[in-house]
């Protein structure tokens, strides 16, 4: 049995571990001179820390860092062939699954359809379990296990009991989430998330000098992602942000705000102005909306709808007060003039300067970012360790 000594020992160890980790992965490579000094951590306790992971394979010794004193230092990153991450997106009737190596480089992405009709635990069994299957077989032999699936979903959920509570698209209520899979003979854990907190996520991710900032996901319906202080805020009830369901005044009615601005709204008003194209899908709809946008008609119904969002929006980032509001999901990247009309409207509103407010670039998916930490935090078991300054 140990004694009370090593107990602490082992404890701080193990802490030590995860906050080394940790700085890896954020600065993407570092010697251990740095983490010493950053981290405060005694260099015989790093050197023995960064070894054992170095033997596990977690990360690699890169060459040497050039220096003009003496001795080159060695360069630590993460080993990108240690593991895979699975990160999955349910949207408007088209599930995306993307493969990430260990350092978070997307090896392969799918797109599946589906119909609206589908169940719950169709889309999540037939099509995420075996089809993610079939793409991890590629990579099985020279990435290693795979550490989890992160799956982003259209609705809002119940963390404690683990459970869908609703999503009004496809009809899913209160639906129990599996907690692992069996994918390839191993157990693969999964973490559920709302897409516009995934969303969220990714975007403290990237822009990790900002602790306050809001997130604005418009695609299958409209939510909102809030990192508060540097963490992911859910409200009491798991709750916060969303915003789909709030009753706004449209016209001379009420109406909730998903049904404004969403694909399938979208959709809706383009088949109306496009009446006389028989047979057009949703996705050639929005293309036509987007081209036509310039159209006196079109202008008005548009102009209509960003200043009601935009003035949703407006009292929303004045109660939270982020440092950053961006926007991102398939509206914004399929109705960029919708989209630009919402945020010049908001600005204008909130009287927030426009550097407040950005546009996720479409390289860069913030919702991946967002699905990897999720996986990796959970993996290392990073939650109590304090974000780097």
């Amino acid at each position: 049995m140990l004694t009370k000594h090593q107990r602490v020992s082992q404890k701080i160890s193990l802490l030590n571990q995860k906050r080394i980790i940790k700085y890896i992965i954020e600065k993407k490579t570092a010697t251990r001179a740095e983490i010493c000094r950053n981290l405060h951590i005694s260099f015989p306790a790093v050197s023995n820390i960064v070894s054992k992971l170095v033997e596990q394979g977690i990360i690699i010794q890169k060459g040497k860092q050039s220096s003009s004193l003496g001795r080159k230092p060695i360069s630590l990153t993460l080993n990108d062939k240690a593991a895979t991450i699975a990160v999955a997106h349910i949207g408007y009737g088209e599930l995306k699954i993307s493969i990430l190596d260990l350092c978070g480089a997307v090896l392969n992405t799918s797109h599946l359809r589906f119909a609206r009709k589908s169940s719950f635990y169709t889309v999540i069994k037939m099509l995420i379990r075996q089809h993610l299957s079939e793409m991890l077989e590629k990579f099985r032999s020279t990435h290693g296990r795979t550490l989890g699936l992160a799956v982003a979903v259209p609705s809002p959920l119940d963390y404690v009991n683990n459970r869908l509570v609703k999503s009004r698209f496809y009809g899913w209520e209160n639906k129990t989430l599996p907690k692992t899979f069996n994918i390839l003979g191993k157990r693969v854990p999964i973490i559920w998330e709302n897409d516009s907190n995934m969303l969220a996520l990714g975007a403290s991710r990237v822009f990790g000098s900002i602790k306050n900032l809001l997130a604005i996901y418009l695609g299958i319906g409209i939510g909102a992602g809030i990192i508060y202080d540097g963490k992911l805020y859910r409200g009491h009830n798991g709750m916060a942000g969303e915003i789909g369901q709030v009753l706004v005044p449209f016209g001379d009615k009420l109406k909730e705000l998903e049904r404004i601005v969403s694909e399938e709204s979208l959709i809706a008003v383009a088949r109306e102005h496009f009446d006389s194209i028989p047979d057009i899908s949703g996705e050639k709809l929005l293309n036509l909306l987007e081209k036509s946008a310039s159209e006196k008609e079109l202008i008005v119904k548009l102009d209509t709808i960003s200043r009601t969002v935009s003035q949703f929006l407006a009292v929303l980032i004045a109660g939270i007060c982020p440092e950053l509001v961006i926007f991102d999901g398939e509206v914004v990247r399929k109705c960029p003039t919708l989209t630009d009309m919402i945020l010049t409207k908001a600005q204008t509103y909130a009287r927030r300067d426009q550097s407040s407010f950005r546009i996720a670039t479409a390289g860069k998916s913030l919702l991946l970012t967002g699905g990897y930490w999720l996986v990796v935090k959970n993996e290392f078991g990073l939650d109590d360790v304090q974000d780097l300054g």
